[in-house]
């Protein structure tokens, strides 16, 4: 990926920073592990010993851990002095007056697991904490365990956040939704939300500020908006021979109940790129072929199959997921594919499972097969990357 600017980068980190606790999974196992490896000190050195302390911490954690779980740690520090936090609340007349509950309950994990579960347990244990020599430096010090983000952020390349930022953005993918931090956009990458909710969408992006019209504020991923452009701009491959087409099918046993979701990634170590979309031309003549013979079965008979256009589709990828034998049954004899329907024995939907599975071809990869086929009207963005013509503009493949 090259989106990197230092005004952006500057922004994501700040965006990061303010709110990494709700963007990523709960690693609470990863934290005790880290907490040893940062082996905080209790009490508190001074603020210079205690920075430099902070980035030799930060350089033992990532011998460790990714960038991305380091960042998900430290939310998980956070969700856990809130555990505690909502835990003290019943108890707060015991505590004393001048105390902000946070300091404590901040301070709790960093005692260890043992401590930690002992106090969420029974709360008032964590009272002992109060005389500890390390609880009043802890109140007072400029530089919390929380701040190791900071230095996490500072120590991190480019690389580094690209990857979190990847990570963020899928969480928040198709839509832009109030308290929208990160984005991802397929034709400007992604970028950091500036506006507030009630305004205009302003995103900061690698090329600049853009401000987003009310119908250009809702968007699919990139990579997937690129992934489907690049499938129909490929040329039209020749079918997958029979041959090969059913042993594939017989071994997706769509019949099972897989979903096509799990189905993808088999299909994808089945067949490369270029036969997944030979795969999908067969599917396609094959429901063709199935769809023509209802049809002058439906002529024919007068009869009509209970099944709107969706569902009509919809049964006959049933009919070709079930493998060879029913299908040329079908074929034969579509009164088979009318009374299915009017059981309603079939489900959503077997061509599904070749969207999935294309989305497991890396970029690319992708990339190389539109090179290959020399398709027309590729574009190149020194920054962006490959792009692809859409009835909604240029799309870019943000590799």
């Amino acid at each position: 990926m090259r989106f990197m600017t230092a005004p952006l980068r500057e922004a994501l980190a700040t965006s990061l920073h303010l709110n990494h606790r709700q963007l990523l999974e709960d690693k609470e196992p990863e934290f005790w592990e880290f907490l040893e490896l940062v082996d905080w000190p209790n009490p508190l050195p001074e603020w210079d010993e205690l920075f430099e302390h902070a980035e030799e911490a930060v350089e033992r954690v990532r011998e460790r851990f990714s960038f991305v779980d380091c960042f998900a740690i430290m939310g998980t520090y956070a969700s856990l002095s809130q555990a505690f936090g909502l835990g003290l609340d019943p108890h707060r007349e015991k505590l004393p007056s001048t105390l902000n509950p946070y300091h404590l309950s901040s301070y709790v994990p960093l005692q260890g697991e043992a401590f930690y579960r002992a106090a969420l347990a029974s709360p008032t244990l964590a009272l002992e904490l109060l005389s500890t020599p390390g609880f009043q430096p802890h109140v007072e010090t400029g530089f919390a365990f929380s701040d190791l983000v900071e230095v996490l952020l500072r120590a991190a390349t480019d690389e580094d956040l690209e990857a979190l930022v990847v990570v963020v953005a899928q969480r928040q993918v198709d839509s832009a939704p109030e308290g929208l931090t990160i984005v991802c956009h397929p034709s400007f990458g992604y970028g950091v939300v500036r506006s507030q909710p009630d305004e205009p969408l302003r995103i900061l992006f690698a090329d600049g500020e853009r401000t987003l019209a009310p119908h250009e504020a809702t968007w699919s991923d990139p990579s997937d908006v690129f992934r489907t452009a690049a499938s129909l701009a490929l040329p039209s491959p020749t079918p997958l021979a029979e041959a090969r087409f059913w042993p594939i099918v017989q071994a997706l046993d769509w019949q099972a109940g897989a979903s096509p979701s799990e189905l993808g990634p088999t299909l994808a170590r089945l067949l490369n790129a270029e036969e997944q979309l030979a795969f999908a031309a067969r599917t396609y003549e094959l429901k063709r072929q199935l769809k023509q013979q209802v049809e002058a079965w439906e002529e024919r008979t007068g009869e009509q199959i209970p099944a709107g256009d969706d569902s009509l589709n919809d049964l006959l990828h049933h009919t070709i997921g079930l493998g060879q034998r029913e299908y040329e049954a079908a074929l034969a004899n579509p009164a088979l594919v009318a009374a299915r329907a009017k059981r309603r024995d079939y489900r959503e939907s077997f061509s599904y499972i070749e969207q999935y599975a294309w989305a497991e071809v890396p970029l690319s990869t992708i990339r190389e097969l539109l090179l290959k086929h020399a398709v027309p009207d590729l574009t190149h963005d020194p920054v962006r990357g490959l792009g692809l013509p859409t009835p909604e503009g240029v799309v870019f493949a943000w590799d």
